[in-house]
């Protein structure tokens, strides 16, 4: 599609700059890398033969082994790439010097991203992707307009500045749970998809406003897709979690005539007013979501709350279960790619765990595979007791454990934590409260 994006004159345009590059890699192929390789990719060639001899001069060369004309082709087609021999012959023809190399290749990847973007705005005007889509797939173009391949000393410098500069940003956002964090090598990295799977009432919206309330403690921008509870309930449970009162009866206004409990009610609400999470709380698309995103430069943390409920509309509406799942998950990992922020994700765990009493498993995650393969982060809650006779279970103001298995972890080691569960004020801790 950006081909016909180009008249004839722009075309031809493009396709000198690419020859004059290729030729350069025939006739001086170490000198040429070394100026271009970290300025233009692959996907910046609209030329077959010329794209294959860029990858199979990279191949080489990354080897150690000798780079010559005939090595390259060679090394092309062991590769598997297309090869038009004519057109090999005629771009060592448009080789004069490698002194202009490192100007044609700056103009060629430039011209690649407009090609790109222009190739956005064509499917939008074709309504082949929705805005939202759009938008997306521009900001992803532009995060790359002035990426290239860090240099070793580069990537040194960088190492050096992260790790001995007290300021410098940390790579990943804390959970404010210490176990947690440990496990997932530091916390959420940014730009990553983090799923928390379970089956009803072990505590996936709990632990989802637990960790919350603790990015946001730590001064961060949360927004907090509440898609089927209101935001009313949300923040008396951040009430429970903030002062440890019985959320139950907060919200049934038992605590009016007192003034202690009611003093306390206060302070919790002040701090809700000064700590920055936004809670979307009405049925949302996968679009909507998108849009409430984008409204917003300064996120540190996303919650989707659940990704089951995520309304289906147009195509989304007529996929089957599984297929609808993979796209969701999908676009939840791009959108965190996108945005360079962490998004939590709950999901439905199958009714096979619960009938069964066990421990969850990867293949119990809800209609999908792809929510795995597209996660930084798998973690599957579980509460024993829920699988105990009434009279067993702990009662509402005793602590209940909660175990969370970290089953995939892509930025580090799986493996296991628990956490102690108070289902009278919502809270989630990693030290038994006395009471």
């Amino acid at each position: 599609m950006e081909n016909i994006l180009l008249n004839d004159q722009e075309a031809e345009r493009a396709l000198e700059m690419e020859y004059n590059i290729t030729g350069c890699l025939l006739m001086d192929t170490e000198r040429t890398l070394k100026t271009i390789r970290n300025l233009i990719s692959a996907e910046d060639f609209q030329n077959d033969t010329c794209r294959a001899i860029y990858l199979a001069s990279l191949d080489l060369y990354s080897s150690g082994k000798p780079l010559d004309y005939g090595l390259i082709q060679d090394r092309a087609i062991e590769l598997g790439y297309s090869i038009d021999l004519g057109i090999s012959r005629q771009v060592r023809l448009c080789y004069t010097t490698t002194a202009n190399a490192e100007a044609n290749a700056r103009n060629m990847h430039k011209e690649s991203q407009n090609r790109q973007a222009a190739a956005v705005g064509l499917e939008l005007a074709y309504r082949q992707i929705s805005p939202l889509e759009g938008a997306g797939k521009l900001q992803e173009i532009l995060k790359k307009q002035n990426y290239s391949a860090a240099s070793p000393e580069e990537m040194a410098n960088e190492l050096a500045d992260y790790l001995f500069r007290e300021d410098s940003e940390p790579p990943f956002l804390s959970t404010g749970y210490c176990t947690l964090d440990n496990i997932f090598s530091g916390g959420f990295v940014h730009g990553g998809l983090y799923v928390f799977a379970a089956r009803t009432n072990v505590g996936k919206t709990n632990i989802a406003i637990n960790i919350s309330e603790r990015v946001a403690a730590q001064g961060k921008h949360v927004l907090y897709f509440s898609l089927e509870m209101p935001r009313k309930d949300i923040n008396i449970r951040r009430i429970g979690i903030l002062k440890g009162l019985n959320t139950a009866k907060v919200k049934n206004k038992m605590y009016i005539d007192d003034e202690k409990k009611g003093l306390q009610i206060m302070q919790a609400l002040n701090t809700i007013s000064e700590r920055r999470i936004r809670i979307y709380d009405i049925p949302a698309t996968l679009d909507e979501i998108e849009r409430e995103v984008r409204c917003y430069d300064d996120l540190d943390l996303i919650v989707i709350d659940h990704i089951g409920i995520i309304a289906p509309v147009g195509e989304m509406a007529k996929m089957g279960p599984y297929q609808l799942m993979t796209n969701i998950s999908h676009r939840l990992k791009r959108l965190a790619l996108s945005t360079g922020t962490p998004i939590l994700a709950l999901c439905q765990l199958n009714r096979e765990v619960e009938k069964q009493n066990r421990e969850p498993i990867l293949s119990d995650l809800r209609d999908s595979g792809a929510i795995e393969e597209d996660s930084d982060a798998v973690c599957l809650m579980h509460r024993e007791s829920l699988g105990w006779p009434e009279e067993q279970r702990p009662k509402a103001n005793e602590p209940d454990t909660i175990k969370f298995l970290i089953k995939k972890n892509r930025h580090g080691a799986t493996g296991s934590t628990t956490m102690e569960y108070y289902g009278i004020n919502s809270r989630i801790t990693e030290e038994v409260q006395n009471k």
